[in-house]
């Protein structure tokens, strides 16, 4: 079957084909958005991922690739609406929360222009059962949008609402509910050219994959891309690029459910790259998980992922748990191995080198462990929740984007939540709330598990540690900008 070429590549024309420039100066006054009014100016813009990529990992990715020439059903636009405005709104529906960024494509570069709004409300959308919870979480939101862009465009603005693994946890009558009732509540905002769609977790890790490696120049030098990990709430990610040659030992069948291809524009040759997201694994998703298993093990009332002597009620997915913490790290350690539970054979076809075998299920690729270990700098950079948890514990700084760790820190501060009673936890964590702290030992012990016993990374590596929301990240990694990456996909 012919395969979809796809080019990451967006060109706007002059916005002043949507608006006569007065009256969009007008419309984009100070009182109306101040931050974005500057961009109003706009003439013609091409953006790869070179610049806003990481502002919000897949969220913005699929945001941009939704305005681009990518057209997979999820990423469909109405032809009517397309490149009328400068601006472009990208809804990230995650399990945690979710973030609208607005942006404003002026002065030939994103950056340039300096113009990205992002908002944030928690609890993630997928938490709600009725619309009253939707309008409570979307209206800030969605206020925010209407403030920021001038009211003429508001109709032809793009606007892309992407929820990931939380939404892909529930059923169809769920999703269909939620999906429905966002789409009312942004029609009512006079945003007309929008798309509501759940986004597939191969999608989420290859354009996250593309984001981290465009910012880091791998696709403008020599040597291999980094691998990408992503801690979500509802899911685990893993992407990396494959050696050609080792795909030749893996039928296509296999190949089928892990690889894609990357081709760069211009380009005869591809970049087959390996992507698994495994759903129910993030550092929310994995609670009920722990708590099932401890009542496999009969530990319902001496949880060793718990605080000592610590009660606890959790509830997900109108399902309660109840359980009594009996803190103790290696026991809890081994309780997460039982969940994760690697070894397994998972192909025949599986390189010889390959020892290591990913969790549930999942074949972990051709050269796995070798993709971890190829030339530049860095090979590895793990994102979201394995850099946000030692955030909270004070290992990294507040205002930090990115940290070079090794996973035996997360094990080390592992033993030190885990060693704390309840009263303990406030007095060493003054930051965070009594609830926060309460999960600590769960999730730091969770994360190095993933790490080493999952991922099969060594406990002693230093893996790239980075936020993924952050564009800043660029300057970091690389000392400076450059122009953007065009790319397509073949799927």
């Amino acid at each position: 079957m012919a395969k979809a070429a796809v080019q990451i590549w967006l060109d706007l024309p002059s916005v002043e084909q949507a608006l006569p420039e007065q009256d969009l100066f007008k419309a984009a006054s100070p009182s109306k958005s101040p931050r974005l009014a500057h961009c109003a100016r706009s003439h013609r813009l091409r953006v790869g991922f070179g610049c806003a990529a990481l502002s919000a990992v897949a969220s913005c990715l699929s945001g941009i690739v939704a305005f681009s020439t990518w057209e997979p059903a999820i990423f469909q636009q109405s032809s009517r609406y397309r490149h009328q405005s400068p601006f472009a709104v990208v809804l990230d529906a995650g399990s945690t929360g979710t973030r609208v960024h607005i942006y404003c494509f002026g002065g030939g570069d994103l950056c340039a222009a300096g113009s990205e709004v992002v908002r944030k409300t928690r609890p993630g959308l997928n938490t709600c059962s009725e619309p009253t919870c939707l309008s409570s979480l979307l209206q800030p939101l969605l206020s925010e949008v209407t403030l920021q862009v001038p009211t003429p465009l508001l109709a032809t603005t793009p606007l892309a609402v992407r929820a990931t693994a939380g939404f892909r946890l529930l059923s169809r009558t769920q999703v269909d509910f939620l999906l429905d009732g966002i789409q009312d509540l942004v029609r009512q905002h006079a945003l007309l050219n929008s798309t509501v769609e759940v986004m597939g977790g191969d999608d989420e890790g290859c354009l996250q994959w593309i984001a981290v490696n465009s910012l880091l120049g791998a696709f403008e030098k020599a040597g291999a891309p980094a691998a990408v990990f992503e801690l979500g709430g509802a899911s685990a990610q893993m992407t990396y690029a494959v050696q050609p040659f080792r795909l030749s030992k893996v039928s296509q069948e296999l190949q089928a459910g892990y690889i894609r291809e990357l081709r760069p524009s211009g380009s005869d040759s591809s970049i087959p790259i390996y992507q698994h997201s495994y759903l129910g694994y993030g550092i929310l998703a994995i609670r009920t998980k722990m708590f099932e298993e401890a009542i496999a093990l009969q530990a319902a009332d001496s949880n060793p992922c718990l605080p000592t002597s610590f009660y606890m009620e959790y509830t997900s997915q109108q399902r309660t748990f109840r359980g009594r913490g009996a803190a103790d790290q290696a026991r809890c350690a081994e309780l997460f191995r039982r969940i994760l539970q690697p070894g397994r054979s998972c192909s025949q076809e599986t390189a010889p080198e390959d020892v290591h075998c990913a969790f549930g299920g999942a074949w972990p690729g051709p050269g796995y462990k070798s993709s971890l270990d190829t030339g530049g700098r860095p090979k590895l950079v793990a994102c979201s929740f394995f850099f946000w948890c030692l955030q909270d514990v004070g290992i990294i700084p507040v205002n930090t984007s990115h940290a070079e760790v090794t996973p035996q820190v997360y094990l080390e501060q592992a033993e030190k939540a885990c060693s704390l009673s309840s009263s303990d936890l406030d007095s060493a964590y003054p930051g965070l709330s009594a609830e926060r702290a309460s999960w600590l030992c769960s999730e730091l012990t969770y994360v190095y598990i993933l790490l080493t016993f999952g991922f099969g990374v060594e406990a002693g590596r230093e893996p790239w540690l980075c936020r993924c929301r952050d564009w800043r990240l660029r300057t970091a990694a690389r000392g400076g900008g450059s122009g953007p990456v065009r790319m397509y996909i073949a799927s």
